[in-house]
């Protein structure tokens, strides 16, 4: 009998510890995944600007999205750039991106990622995306060397005067952050833990 207890104990701590495990690695490949490299939009020719443009795609119930929209309203729009925010299925309360960006003075527009054409919007939130005057993408990536946080160094002025100064290896950052796609999702967390569309 006591062999049964301990064979019965060593199986619910065996059953625990694999539960604790694979679900840790489920939270953290959702924001640890740079989806980047899932689909591209450096096919997309954006419009022609007289200045470099940096475009930031963010979306409403990504809190990465949240971090780079405080550090947005801090630093306000950039006078050496033409900035655009493209923000996916906003909230629309208190929290709504594009009223608090909007205040500020950033040229803002709303998309709702479902009806949105598949070339043109990226696979997750959120992206930093710059391109010449020209319209041509010249750089598809992250903000920051991790994952943002409240104390991340966004890097998305820095990268942006590279690439107008023409600088060598400006090196392409992973854009960590939150999946929109409905197939990502669901091969991400198929059991709708975070992702329950």
């Amino acid at each position: 009998m006591k062999k049964l207890v301990n064979s019965l104990k060593t199986s619910l701590l065996v059953m625990w510890f694999v539960v604790l495990v694979g679900s840790s690695l489920m939270f953290g490949i959702w924001h640890y995944s740079d989806f980047a490299k899932a689909r591209s939009v450096s096919s997309l020719k954006f419009s022609q600007d007289n200045n470099w443009q940096i475009i930031h795609f963010i979306g409403g119930e990504c809190k990465c999205s949240e971090f780079l929209t405080e550090y947005l309203e801090k630093r306000g729009p950039s006078d050496e750039f033409s900035e655009k925010i493209v923000i996916f299925d906003d909230l629309e309360d208190k929290k709504s991106f594009y009223q608090r960006l909007s205040k500020k003075g950033f040229n803002v527009y709303k998309r709702d990622y479902d009806k949105t054409s598949n070339e043109n919007k990226p696979e997750g939130i959120p992206l930093l995306v710059i391109a010449s005057p020209e319209g041509d993408v010249k750089y598809e990536g992250g903000y920051s060397d991790k994952m943002l946080n409240p104390f991340s160094k966004i890097k998305d002025l820095e990268l942006a005067k590279s690439h107008k100064n023409n600088e060598k290896d400006i090196k392409t950052l992973p854009a960590y952050g939150c999946y929109l796609s409905k197939k990502y999702k669901k091969w991400l967390d198929p059991v709708g833990l975070k992702y329950n569309d």
